[in-house]
């Protein structure tokens, strides 16, 4: 830092491990992403298979990762947990949609279909 507490002489690098969407993969970026001091923070993991399946072990080693699509209302996020998502639980994405259909349009039909999928590439 200089006087003016701003940093200088900043560098960043991006380091790409690629988890296909499949946890078992997922589980092995997990284990190389800790392993680097160099890794500060995680974008990932997209899919919610894989984010349900390496979030205990991201936070166990105190690395954060943000999620741009994990959306499963399977991953439950405890107080203290370094697992944000950009986007919300199809859970609370459908009672949303449920409130503004029952104010503005009340005698509308409504439906939503859900899935126990974990949000995956299927295997084969």
């Amino acid at each position: 830092m200089n006087n003016s507490s701003t940093v200088t002489n900043l560098s960043s690098q991006i380091t790409v491990i690629d988890d296909q969407g499949e946890p078992q993969k997922a589980i092995q970026a997990v284990t190389k992403s800790i392993s680097d001091p160099c890794i500060l923070g995680v974008v990932g993991p997209a899919f919610s298979g894989a984010a349900i399946a390496t979030l205990s072990l991201y936070d166990n080693a105190g690395l954060t990762t943000i999620s741009p699509s994990a959306s499963s209302p399977n991953l439950n996020v405890s107080k203290g947990s370094h697992f944000l998502r950009l986007t919300t639980s199809y859970t609370n994405m459908y009672n949303e949609v449920k409130q503004l259909v029952e104010k503005y349009s009340p005698n509308a039909n409504f439906a939503s279909l859900e899935s126990d999928l974990t949000y995956q590439i299927p295997a084969g």
